[in-house]
């Protein structure tokens, strides 16, 4: 009995730890949510189309590259490069749609508070 008791428990810790993983996906921190600003059309907080594993802030002319990773089933943003944004880079924007080096970013959207 205590054997499969054990096993249940850690079937049930492992289903939450899915399911908390699972439910938010794309929580995203007040640091990394930059306003978009009329004189600059690239700022802002940029998510990866689809997948949403990716995401770029941009403030100014500075650039963070963030990757969705999980550790235990909860996922966080990790800072993976950190650019000077320059006439090096093949950026383009069209509305909320920027695209970076031909791969396609949405802006996020700030929920109301």
């Amino acid at each position: 009995m205590k054997k499969t008791n054990f096993v249940s428990l850690i079937l049930f810790i492992g289903i939450i730890f899915l399911l908390i993983g699972c439910a938010s996906t794309t929580a995203i921190n007040d640091e990394h949510i930059v306003p978009p600003d009329p004189n600059n059309p690239y700022q802002g907080t940029w998510l990866s189309m689809g997948t949403q594993n990716m995401m770029y802030v941009i403030k100014g002319m500075n650039a963070a590259g963030y990757a969705l990773v999980r550790i235990y089933g909860v996922p966080y943003w990790r800072e993976i490069a950190v650019y000077a944004v320059n006439e090096t880079w093949s950026l383009s924007e069209d509305g909320n749609i920027l695209t970076v080096g031909g791969i396609r970013y949405e802006r996020y959207e700030i929920p109301p508070k």
